[in-house]
């Protein structure tokens, strides 16, 4: 009595992707939440932490993929941070922030990509030899998407916002 076991499921998606030139098979789950975001450290902001000139609202889209190769399993998590106003001179709606993570029997990878006014800077933390630990930057337009935006856009839960049957044609980064 007074005793109960809850079981937390997730409910997510068939996921078909294409590994090792064959297409492999698991489960994709979106998970999607409202952040304060630091703008000069590009992490979800404590609050009273910092000024409020520093943060803006986002939209973070965690998208965890899990698929076996036959051999081990890759666990992939990415998270896409869409700015839900104006910031760095790019419009709400772009991605201020995309970091990826994935785990294999091999090893691990952390990769994280920062959009500012101008230009991409990246960062990458491999097992890989010669990608152990790369940094740099790339021109980058204002109004280019992000591939890993695009699931925030596709629900209709920020830029751009199209009608049925509008299209629109932006830059690729």
């Amino acid at each position: 009595p007074g005793k109960y076991t809850l079981k937390m499921r997730a409910v997510g998606y068939d996921l078909v992707t294409p590994r090792y030139g064959a297409p492999r098979t698991g489960t994709a789950v979106a998970i999607f939440v409202t952040e304060t975001f630091s703008n000069h450290l590009r992490v979800k902001s404590d609050p009273g932490k910092h000024p409020k000139s520093d943060e803006f609202p986002v939209l973070k889209l965690n998208l965890v993929q899990d698929f076996a190769t036959g051999i081990y399993d890759y666990n992939l998590q990415t998270s896409a941070f869409v700015a839900l106003a104006p910031v760095n001179g790019r419009p709400a709606g772009a991605a201020t922030k995309v970091s990826l993570s994935s785990q294999e029997w091999c090893g691990n990878v952390y990769s994280q990509l920062l959009f500012d006014s101008r230009d991409l800077r990246f960062a990458s933390h491999s097992y890989f030899d010669g990608e152990a630990d790369l940094t740099g930057s790339m021109p980058c337009p204002a109004d280019a998407v992000d591939e890993d935006a695009l699931l925030v856009w596709a629900r209709g839960l920020a830029w751009p916002l199209l009608s049925p049957g509008e299209s629109v044609t932006l830059p690729h980064v």
